[in-house]
C-alpha cells in the first residue's frame, strides 16, 4: 500500500473499517496499521468505539487514555479500552502499530475471557517485544494480499495477537506481585526460568535482570541452573539471543545489524563474534544459506 501523509503523520500501512466494520468470525476489525509521525505530531482526544493494542516500533511519545498519561518508548505495548478518551504524541519521531477491534458476544469460554480482560485493560503499559511485531506483521500481510481461506487465517492471526497480548499482561502483573518467602520453599524451578527467559530473550539484559524478577540471588540462580541443565545459566542466555536473532533475520527479513540490536548486542561486532562462538559459522554464512 502506497504511503500517504496527513499533516505530520505518515500511514506506512492502513486499513480502516471504522464506519462499517470486517465482520472476521470471532472478532470485529475497524481499523489496522503503522503510522510514523513526526516530532510535535498530536493524535486528538478521540472516543475509543472498540479496544485498541499499540506497539511502539521507534521513537518516543505520550500516550493518554482518560488524561492519565504514559511515556511511550521502543517496545512498549499500550491498551486503549472501548468508550475511552485517546490521545497520542509524537515527542521524538514516532513509529508504531495499532489495532482496532471488538469481541463478539459469545457462548465460547476463550472469548469471553478475551472480552472479560480488554473490558477492563489496565493502564500500566508493559514490553511488547519482537514476537509481537511479527503477530502484527502476519494480520497486516493477511489484509493486503488476499489468498484463499483468508477469512480462516485472518480469524486466527487476530486471535493469536489478542490473547498473546492478554497473556503477556496476565504474567507481567504476577511478576509484579511480592514474592512467597523463599525460606518458605527453597526449590527453583528450570522449567519456570527457562520459560521466562524463552519469552523474554529480547528484553533480558542480564542474569541480574532474571535473577531479580524471578526472585532469586544471581549466585544461587546460576548455581542451580548449571547444577541441573550442565550449562552455565550466562551460556544459555546467550545461544537464546543468538537463536532470536537468526529468528529475526529468517522471519521478519531483519539485517544481522537491526536483528543484533534487537537482542540487545552492544555493536554488530559482538553478535556477530557471539554467533560464531555459539553456532560454529557466521551470520553472513547462515544468510546466504538461507538464499
Amino acid at each position: 500500500m502506497p504511503k500517504t501523509v496527513d499533516s505530520g503523520k505518515s500511514y506506512e500501512y492502513e486499513q480502516a473499517f471504522c464506519t462499517s466494520p470486517d465482520d472476521v468470525g470471532r472478532f470485529l476489525m475497524y481499523q489496522m496499521g503503522e503510522i510514523s509521525c513526526e516530532p510535535g505530531y498530536i493524535c486528538a482526544p478521540h472516543r475509543q468505539w472498540c479496544y485498541e493494542i499499540t506497539y511502539v516500533i521507534d521513537g518516543e511519545g505520550i500516550n493518554s487514555v482518560n488524561g492519565n498519561e504514559a511515556k511511550m518508548s521502543k517496545g512498549d505495548l499500550f491498551l486503549t479500552p472501548y468508550d475511552s478518551v485517546h490521545k497520542i504524541e509524537a515527542v521524538t519521531r514516532l513509529r508504531y502499530m495499532f489495532i482496532g477491534f471488538d469481541i463478539k458476544e459469545t457462548d465460547n469460554a476463550d472469548c469471553m475471557t478475551l472480552k472479560s480482560f480488554y473490558d477492563s485493560a489496565p493502564l500500566a503499559h508493559i514490553r511488547g517485544g519482537n514476537e509481537i511485531m511479527m503477530l502484527f506483521n502476519r494480520c497486516f500481510e493477511e489484509y493486503y494480499a488476499t489468498q484463499s481461506v483468508s477469512m480462516l487465517m485472518k480469524e486466527c492471526v487476530i486471535a493469536q495477537l489478542i490473547a498473546k497480548v492478554m497473556r503477556l499482561f496476565l504474567e507481567s502483573e504476577k511478576q509484579r506481585k511480592p514474592y512467597d518467602d523463599k525460606s518458605k520453599n527453597s526449590g527453583i524451578s528450570i522449567y519456570a526460568v527457562r520459560k521466562y527467559i524463552d519469552s523474554n530473550i529480547d528484553k533480558i539484559g542480564d542474569i541480574k535482570d532474571a535473577a531479580k524478577v524471578l526472585g532469586y540471588s544471581p549466585t544461587y540462580l546460576s548455581h542451580k541452573f548449571k547444577d541441573e541443565m550442565h550449562i552455565t545459566l550466562r551460556e544459555y542466555i546467550a545461544e537464546k539471543r543468538i537463536e532470536e536473532g537468526m529468528r529475526l533475520v529468517s522471519d521478519l527479513g531483519m539485517t544481522v545489524n537491526e536483528a543484533a540490536a534487537s537482542v540487545g548486542f552492544a555493536t554488530p561486532q559482538a553478535f556477530c563474534k557471539a554467533f560464531k562462538r555459539v553456532k560454529g559459522y557466521s551470520p553472513k554464512y547462515y544468510c546466504n544459506s538461507k538464499k
